[in-house]
């Protein structure tokens, strides 16, 4: 929910006017409010969830729509290495509070991605809630009760990013993107199994929207975080890219 403080200009001393012109009629307050928000509608979409006891808001999915094979081209080609180090616990705590709105964000992605969604009284916790599964299209019903129907993602999974750079990173960044919003989506929990920590080489949704949109959000991903690609998965990648409109 959106509140609108109304902010009285501070007043400045009167100055002498050489020329005084005609007074304009005020503009209404509601047409004003209607020109900012079609002006801002144009530029970009906000959209706000009110969370338990008024905490902070959970910022939406990323913005990777934009990404292009350029995008891609300008990420570091490099073959994967330390994939026999690789350790869970060298991510940190799992479902952190790091945007400080109260929620760990298991419960912050379930309440941004399902439909419908019930939480327990007085708490953070999503009971219950409906997902379509962004890779597959298909709907599923979420309950606490079956937690493992609908399963947190990794788009790109924590293995993957270690064996693309992650395995030089300080703990703390790390942590930082095992937790990150912009990394996560709610997906189907058999769908999530069957990606596991497999990279965009060896695993991509069907259909060409899907997979364009499943590309974009790697190549997003991997720049932000400057993380390598091999040459599989750039070929990959660029196969995915390619048709995106």
């Amino acid at each position: 929910m959106i509140r609108l403080r109304a902010l009285s200009a501070s007043r400045r001393p009167d100055r002498p006017r050489r020329h005084r012109r005609p007074r304009q009629a005020a503009v209404p307050l509601a047409v004003l409010l209607a020109g900012i928000l079609q002006l801002t509608a144009c530029r970009f979409t906000v959209t706000t969830q009110d969370g338990p006891e008024g905490g902070r808001q959970a910022p939406g999915p990323p913005a990777a729509a934009g990404r292009t094979v350029s995008d891609l081209q300008a990420l570091r080609s490099e073959e994967e290495s330390h994939a026999d180090s690789y350790d869970r616990d060298a991510f940190g705590r799992r479902w952190a509070d790091l945007d400080g709105n109260g929620c760990g964000q298991r419960d912050d992605v379930l309440a941004r991605d399902l439909s419908d969604v019930r939480r327990r009284d007085g708490s953070c916790t999503v009971v219950s809630g409906r997902l379509v599964d962004p890779w597959t299209g298909a709907e599923v019903a979420f309950t606490k009760a079956e937690p493992s129907r609908v399963q947190i993602d990794h788009v790109v999974s924590l293995a993957e990013a270690w064996r693309s750079g992650a395995w030089s990173w300080t703990d703390e960044r790390r942590e930082r993107y095992a937790n990150d919003l912009s990394v996560l989506l709610a997906t189907a929990g058999d769908v999530n199994r069957a990606k596991g920590d497999r990279d965009a080489a060896t695993w991509s949704p069907a259909g060409a929207g899907r997979s364009c949109a499943y590309a974009r959000h790697v190549v997003d991903i991997k720049t932000v975080y400057g993380l390598s690609v091999d040459r599989a998965e750039r070929s990959a990648l660029l196969r995915a890219l390619e048709p995106c409109s």
